[in-house]
C-alpha cells in the first residue's frame, strides 16, 4: 500500500523525490524521504544609500519582515518594511532613500582632491576638499572645502584659490608695455615701440605656466630704428647720398643733365619704410633741347630810325636758344618788324 503526501503551506516539493511512502512486508512504513522543503525567498534587495536589518541572516522563510533605513542625510521614501511572500518572493514596491547632493562644481581655480573625483552622490552633511589649480594659490584664511547642506545643493565655493600674478615685463628700449588687464595668470599684455622704431618679435605675450610659478611667454621683442631703402631715381641722383635712411631723413633729388625732373624734388623716409612724397622720375625733357633761330632779313630794307643812303645787303642772323627763350625771342623780334622798310 502507498500513500501520498502534500507539502504544508510554507513548503514546496523537492524536485525528483516522490512525495510517497509504502507498508513494507514487515508491517512498517518504509523510510520517509524530505520530500518538502522549506519555501524561502532569497536574500532581500539593497537599495541605494540605504540598509536593512536583517545583513547577518542566511534564511529568509515565507512572512519574514524586513525593515529598511538610510544612511544619514538620506530620507525614507515608501513602505519600510518588505516580507516574503508564499510564492518565495519578496513584496514589492522597495522603498529608496532619497536626498544629498549630486556632484560637486567643477571651480576653475581648484579641483577636487582624488577621493572624491569619482563621486557622484554625496549625504547632507558631507564635506568635500578641493586643492588649488596650476597657476593658482591658496587664499588664506578661506577653507577649501564645500558641504552638502539640507537643501540638496552645495554651499557657495568661496575663491579659496587665487591667480598668482607674474612680474611687470621689461618695456623694450625705445618702446613700451601696454597692460592690458593687469598681471594676474591668464592675462596678456602688448609691447609697441616709439615712433621711428618698428617692432621685431612678439607684440603680445601672456602669463602662463612656468614649473610651479608663472612667467610671460616668449622672448622679450625688441624696438628698431626704421631703417628706408636707397632711393632710386632712374636718370638722377639723390643730392646728399648717406649709406643708410632712418626714419625722418629727407633727401632732394637731382636729375642728369638732358632730363627733367617731373615730381617733388625732396621726400622723407616714413615710419612704414617709405619714402614720402614719392620718389619722382627724371624725364628727357624738350625745354632742355635747343633751338635754332634764323633771323631772315631781306635786302632794301632798313629800320626807320635809321638813315637808308644805300642798299643793305642780305643779312642772315642765326641764334641758339632754348625753346622758351626762342619762342620769346621771336616775337621780340617780331615785334620790330614794322620797324624795317625797304627802299625804293
Amino acid at each position: 500500500m502507498t500513500v501520498n503526501y502534500t507539502c504544508r503551506p510554507g513548503y514546496v516539493e523537492q524536485p525528483q523525490i516522490s512525495p510517497t511512502i509504502t507498508c513494507l512486508e514487515n508491517l512498517t512504513w518504509s523510510e520517509a524521504q524530505e520530500f518538502c522543503k522549506m519555501l524561502q525567498c532569497p536574500s532581500p534587495p539593497s537599495i541605494a544609500k540605504g540598509t536593512h536589518d536583517s545583513q547577518d541572516l542566511e534564511v529568509f522563510p515565507t512572512g519574514m519582515v524586513v525593515n529598511y533605513s538610510c544612511e544619514p542625510g538620506y530620507s525614507l521614501q515608501g513602505q519600510a518594511s518588505i516580507y516574503c511572500t508564499d510564492s518565495g518572493n519578496w513584496s514589492l514596491p522597495l522603498p529608496q532613500c532619497a536626498g544629498g547632493c549630486g556632484a560637486p562644481p567643477n571651480l576653475t581655480f581648484a579641483e577636487l582632491t582624488r577621493q572624491y573625483r569619482n563621486q557622484l552622490e554625496f549625504a547632507v552633511g558631507d564635506t568635500v576638499s578641493y586643492s588649488c589649480r596650476p597657476g593658482h594659490s591658496r587664499r588664506p584664511g578661506v577653507p577649501q572645502t564645500l558641504t552638502c547642506l539640507p537643501n540638496h545643493t552645495w554651499s557657495e565655493a568661496l575663491e579659496f584659490c587665487k591667480r598668482k600674478q607674474c612680474r611687470h615685463p621689461e618695456p623694450p628700449r625705445n618702446g613700451r608695455v601696454v597692460v592690458l588687464t593687469d598681471l594676474l595668470f591668464g592675462s596678456a599684455v602688448s609691447h609697441t615701440c616709439d615712433q621711428g622704431y618698428r617692432l621685431v618679435g612678439q607684440s603680445h605675450r601672456r602669463c602662463e605656466i612656468l614649473g610651479r610659478d608663472v612667467a610671460w611667454t616668449g622672448l622679450p621683442p625688441i624696438c628698431q630704428r626704421v631703417v628706408c631703402p636707397a632711393p632710386q631715381v632712374q636718370n638722377g641722383r639723390v643730392a646728399v647720398p648717406k649709406p643708410r635712411y632712418t626714419y625722418g631723413d629727407s633727401v632732394t633729388f637731382k636729375c642728369r643733365r638732358g632730363f627733367t625732373l617731373r615730381g617733388h624734388p625732396s621726400s622723407q623716409c616714413q615710419g612704414d619704410r617709405r619714402w614720402h612724397p614719392a620718389v619722382p622720375v627724371c624725364e628727357q625733357g624738350k625745354n632742355q633741347l635747343l633751338g635754332l633761330l634764323a633771323l631772315h632779313i631781306p635786302p632794301g630794307f632798313s629800320p626807320d630810325f635809321s638813315p637808308a643812303h644805300s642798299p643793305k645787303p642780305k643779312l642772315v642772323l642765326f641764334f641758339l636758344f632754348a625753346p622758351t627763350t626762342l619762342r620769346r625771342t621771336q616775337n621780340f623780334f617780331l615785334s620790330f618788324m614794322p620797324l624795317f622798310t625797304p627802299r625804293r
